[in-house]
């Protein structure tokens, strides 16, 4: 397959030191992004994303087969659409909207709380925090996973009429809603997902940065170093507890050579099968 490649310097102008433009950004809504990097199929409107297209409140970002979309905001959170998704967000608000597919969300230091919204979920993550959401809009599943949260646990809710329990996730842990239920929280390998993902490009442990405009760099600099030190508290914990521990080997990673394969969830620590049972699902992804 033809594989197109965009690359976008974004139209937004940051201080190159983000650091100092924290506070700033900390209370400010979303008001646009960039998409400063598109791979294969990407849409808004139903109209093909050109160079530094933007995206407003309203819009429709849609990607399509073995695609992904790279936006900032202007806000400084980083947003990644892979293949098959809808990705939209409200004008004035910290939320994002996740209507099918999968989006993986980074926040930067300094940034206060923001929320991903599916038909059937409200996750809220604080600063530093990298974690993903897919929604399967035909079984009406909604799926949050952590890779790193350095401040507070990630909040997930679920929005009536479905699952009207909440639950606080940390690196390395997933939880599925699934209509008017919410299943046990179980334990991913983050070696392995990092090891057959394209879209963790940038936050495995020793990724090369050189590529990324300077704006992203510093944000995925502080996301790489929150990702590795989660790998390695996990690495550590199922140690202490006797399980077997994945050693994190970039040299041997399976990936595709553009950046639009997911990754593995390989469920480490299942709930037991009378709990999965009772939610009509299967434990191991």
């Amino acid at each position: 397959m033809f594989k197109t490649v965009r690359n976008y310097l974004p139209f937004i102008s940051i201080p190159v030191a983000i650091a100092c433009s924290s506070v700033a950004f900390a209370e400010e809504p979303l008001r646009r992004a960039n998409v400063y990097q598109s791979i294969n199929e990407v849409f808004i409107n139903e109209t093909e994303v050109s160079d530094e297209e933007r995206l407003i409140p309203g819009d429709l970002l849609e990607t399509g087969t073995d695609s992904r979309a790279d936006m900032l905001f202007n806000e400084g959170t980083l947003a990644r659409a892979p293949s098959n998704t809808e990705f939209h967000f409200r004008a004035g608000t910290r939320r994002f909207e996740l209507t099918d597919g999968t989006a993986l969300i980074i926040l930067q230091p300094g940034s206060s709380e923001r929320t991903l919204r599916t038909p059937t979920a409200e996750v809220t993550a604080d600063a530093g925090t990298v974690f993903w959401v897919s929604y399967n809009p035909e079984a009406k599943q909604t799926r949050v996973g952590v890779f790193a949260n350095p401040k507070t646990s990630v909040q997930v809710s679920g929005i009536e009429p479905y699952a009207d329990e909440s639950v606080e996730l940390e690196a390395g842990q997933v939880i599925d809603i699934v209509e008017s239920s919410m299943s046990p929280t179980q334990v991913f390998s983050l070696p392995t997902f990092y090891e057959t993902s394209g879209v963790a490009d940038g936050l495995r442990p020793g990724d090369d940065l050189s590529h990324y405009p300077s704006q992203m760099r510093e944000i995925l600099e502080t996301a790489q170093e929150n990702t590795s030190l989660a790998v390695q508290e996990q690495q550590e914990e199922l140690q202490e507890e006797g399980n077997p521990s994945d050693n994190f080997e970039q040299e041997t990673m399976e990936v595709d050579g553009v950046g639009t394969e997911w990754g593995e969830i390989d469920v480490i620590e299942s709930a037991s099968e009378e709990d999965c049972g009772k939610f009509g699902l299967s434990c191991l992804f």
